[in-house]
C-alpha cells in the first residue's frame, strides 16, 4: 500500500536502488514473502493510485513506473543494492535463509543482466533446490501467493493504513484505533474482515503447497514447511486481532459478545500453536510477542486484548508470550 518511490529516476545524479530481501514489517524472512516480482515488475496494488497508504479510487497513470523494469531507459539508474541481511531493530530471528536467498538471488541476477526476466531467474533458483517441471511450478505458485497473502493480512484495501502497526516481532493496537473507527464510520466492516479471512485462506493454501514440494536438502525441506506454517499462524492470528479491534469499538450489535468470545479463544489457541511450532523445530524462527516497540506494553495488542476483551469474559491468560 505504498506508491512507487517518486524520487527514483529524477534529479541530476545517478542512483543505486536499495531493495530489502527480508523486510522488518513483513516477517523478516521468518515466513515466505517474495519480493522479486514486485520490485522488478511492480506490486499488484500499484496498478492503482496510492496516496497516504490508501487507494485514491483512480488507476495509476500508464506513464508512472511501477517497477524497476519501467526505468531501464533512464540513464540515472546505475544499479541495485540488495540489502540481504538485517532490517529492523529486533526479531524475529531466522534459523534458515531460504526466503532471503531467493529474494537476493532474483534481484542480484536480474541487476547483472536486465535482459533476463524475473520469472526466468526465479526458475533458475528453483532448479538449485532440485525443483523442475511441476515441482518448480508449485514453488512459483507458493511464492506468488505470498505477495497478496501478506498485503491483505497486514493492510486493507478499503480504508487508511498504518503500515507500521506491526514491525519486527511486535504488534500495536493503538496505531489502528483511528483506522478502526474509519472502517466503522464508512460501514465497510464486512469488506475489511472478509479480506482478512481471505488472507488466512491464502496462507492455508501456501502451507498445503509447502507439503507438496520436495527439495533436494532435508534441512531446507523442514525450513520450507515450518516457515509456511509460521506464516499461516501469524496471519490467522492477525485476522483475530482485527475482529477484536473492530468489534470492541462497534456499538451494540447482534452476536457481538459471541463473536468476541470466539475470537478470543482462537487468538489464545493460535498463540499456543505458534509457541508449539517454535519448540517443534530448530529451524523455526523466533516468534512474535504481543508487546509493541522495545517490548513496551502500552499501546500493544496484548494490552488491548487483556484490558478490552478478556475483562468482558473474566478470561485468564493461559499462555506466556
Amino acid at each position: 500500500m505504498t506508491p512507487f518511490n517518486p524520487c527514483i529516476g529524477i534529479g541530476k545524479h545517478q542512483q543505486i536502488i536499495e531493495s530489502q530481501s527480508r523486510m522488518e514489517a513483513y516477517g523478516k524472512g521468518a515466513h515466505p514473502y517474495y519480493t522479486g516480482a514486485g520490485v522488478i515488475n511492480g506490486w499488484p496494488e500499484t496498478r492503482y493510485e496510492i496516496s497516504e497508504n490508501r487507494f485514491t479510487g483512480n488507476l495509476n497513470p500508464d506513464d508512472n513506473p511501477r517497477g524497476l523494469k519501467d526505468l531501464l531507459n533512464n540513464d540515472l539508474l546505475a544499479g541495485v543494492w540488495t540489502w540481504s541481511n538485517g532490517g529492523g531493530w529486533k526479531g524475529p530471528y531466522i534459523k534458515h535463509e531460504l526466503w532471503t536467498d531467493l529474494n537476493t538471488y532474483v534481484l542480484s541476477q536480474w541487476a547483472r543482466d536486465i535482459g533476463r526476466s524475473e520469472e526466468e531467474i526465479f526458475y533458475e533458483f528453483a532448479l538449485k533446490l532440485g525443483l523442475n517441471g511441476y515441482q518448480a511450478d508449485l514453488f512459483r505458485q507458493l511464492n506468488m501467493l505470498t505477495i497478496e497473502g501478506v498485503r491483505k493480512g497486514h493492510c486493507n484495501s478499503f480504508a487508511s493504513n498504518d503500515v507500521w502497526w506491526t514491525r519486527d516481532h511486535y504488534f500495536s493496537a493503538r496505531k489502528n484505533k483511528a483506522i478502526v473507527q474509519e472502517i466503522i464510520t464508512k460501514d465497510i466492516v464486512n469488506q475489511v474482515l472478509a479480506e482478512k479471512a481471505e488472507s488466512t485462506h491464502i496462507w492455508r493454501q501456501i502451507e498445503e503447497l509447502s507439503k507438496q514440494i520436495k527439495v533436494n536438502n532435508k534441512e531446507t525441506q523442514e525450513a520450507l514447511e515450518v516457515s509456511c506454517s509460521y506464516g499461516r499462524i501469524k496471519y490467522a492470528l492477525i485476522e483475530q486481532m482485527w475482529i477484536m479491534m473492530i468489534y470492541d469499538q462497534l456499538d451494540i450489535v447482534k452476536n457481538q459478545q459471541i463473536i468476541l468470545e470466539e475470537s478470543l479463544k482462537k487468538y489464545d489457541k493460535l498463540w499456543k500453536e505458534w509457541e508449539e511450532l517454535y519448540h517443534s523445530s530448530p529451524l523455526c524462527a523466533t516468534i512474535y510477542t504481543d508487546k509493541y516497540l522495545w517490548d513496551t506494553r502500552e499501546g500493544s495488542i496484548g494490552e488491548f486484548v487483556d484490558n478490552n476483551i478478556r475483562t468482558r469474559f473474566n478470561s485468564i491468560r493461559i499462555i506466556g508470550h
